[in-house]
């Protein structure tokens, strides 16, 4: 569980989240013009991965295999 709360977690923490398709998601985040939120994918050895913060310093990995 991601927070915004003092104590409940480290700051900066990740969290990697797989999902299906994940270049037609992106392409969902693009479209939306997001101000805060323009991702890239980067292609990696065990897969794609697209990372986001959030406002609170948590860094969100959407990941596909």
């Amino acid at each position: 569980h991601l927070s915004e709360h003092f104590a409940d977690a480290t700051p900066g923490s990740s969290i990697r989240l797989k999902i299906e398709d994940l270049p037609r998601y992106h392409a969902q985040l693009i479209k939306a013009t997001y101000p805060n939120a323009n991702p890239s994918i980067t292609e990696q050895p065990w897969g794609l991965d697209m990372p986001i913060s959030d406002p609170f310093g948590n860094r969100i990995i959407f990941c596909q295999d």
